[in-house]
């Protein structure tokens, strides 16, 4: 039996990732990246071979990168170091490209990407009414992405149990970038309703009564890749079962709260009721016509509040960028 059939069959992921980077002849930086993308897809596969690698496993590896959270150009990498493992394990017909997955460039400024009221509702009541641990840990997680805009790790991860009661009885939830697992480490404040702050609070009398330092922690494996893994194959069997929507999905959830925060601040500054842009589907010069026939303000008035209020979701999204919240709120007035 070959070295390169037994590191297969074992799937030692520190063996694998020396042997592809020693084929390519890159360096150790592309070993370690390696490294990390069969891990999370062994998290999520469960296989023990490579050769076990099929349409099926591969397909929902693609899917679940595209359902993340994480960022363009930290999806487009993985997209890239797991096509090496497919070449590798001679798999190369099942291998797709950033660009085919259409993570290199969204169009999302054109397609509103939240669940539907219904389906959250429906996500949350199906782990609460399950009597283990980490499903009701799971529902925590849904609320908390709902109510907060929290990403997927984020919701998994936030230490609750560091955070001032009072200040989030007063509707402010303070992200610690680094502790709480936010992208880039960014450092964020959270404005909560009344409503939102008994979810949080809720969430973490939950880590309190399980003694959790974080939600990923009520697996018996608390590794945050361990626990994304997890949520993401719960949220699929729902899917194919038909219980929810084949479009619902975690990231999904902070896509409707970014549009629900954008319609209830336009509603505190203006005293109107609208759609947000991307719930609409008008933008540009059809939302603003819009806009002004509902409510009777000038262009540049919507121009000047619609500017005001993406600077304060973004914020809250933390996002370095308001370019980038307009992914979740539609292209810019």
């Amino acid at each position: 039996m070959s070295k390169i059939y037994e590191i297969k069959n074992d799937f030692k992921i520190a063996m694998v990732a020396k042997a592809i980077t020693a084929s390519r002849g890159t360096g150790s930086g592309s070993m370690l990246k390696i490294e990390t993308v069969l891990r999370e897809f062994k998290e999520l596969s469960g296989i023990k071979n490579l050769h076990n690698l099929n349409h099926d496993n591969i397909k929902n590896f693609y899917q679940y990168l595209q359902e993340s959270g994480q960022s363009n150009s930290n999806i487009s990498n993985k997209v890239s170091y797991f096509g090496e493992v497919l070449a590798y394990a001679g798999k190369n017909e099942f291998k797709q490209t950033a660009k085919q997955l259409d993570v290199s460039r969204r169009n999302d400024i054109y397609t509103y990407k939240g669940n539907s009221v219904k389906d959250i509702k429906t996500v949350q009541d199906y782990f609460k009414g399950i009597d283990k641990t980490e499903f009701t840990g799971l529902y925590h997680a849904q609320k908390l992405q709902e109510v907060a805009g929290l990403r997927m790790v984020e919701s998994g991860g936030i230490k609750l149990l560091e955070k001032n009661i009072r200040d989030i009885e007063k509707g402010i939830l303070a992200i610690n970038g680094k502790n709480d697992l936010s992208k880039n480490d960014r450092d964020r404040v959270v404005y909560l309703t009344k409503d939102e702050a008994k979810a949080v609070l809720e969430a973490r009398e939950f880590l309190k009564e399980n003694n959790l330092k974080d939600i990923a922690a009520s697996l018996t494996d608390s590794k945050i890749t361990s626990w994304t893994a997890f949520a993401w194959r719960q949220l699929e069997t729902l899917k194919k079962s038909g219980i929810i929507d084949s479009g619902y999905h975690n990231h999904g959830n902070r896509h409707s709260w970014a549009n629900l925060k954008y319609e209830t601040l336009w509603r505190e500054k203006t005293g109107q009721d609208l759609e947000s842009t991307a719930k609409s589907g008008l933008f540009g010069k059809e939302w603003i016509s819009y806009v002004s026939m509902k409510t009777g303000f000038a262009q540049n008035e919507i121009k000047k509040i619609d500017g005001e209020i993406r600077q304060i979701v973004s914020q809250q999204l933390g996002h370095e960028r308001i370019s980038i919240t307009s992914a979740y709120l539609g292209k810019k007035a």
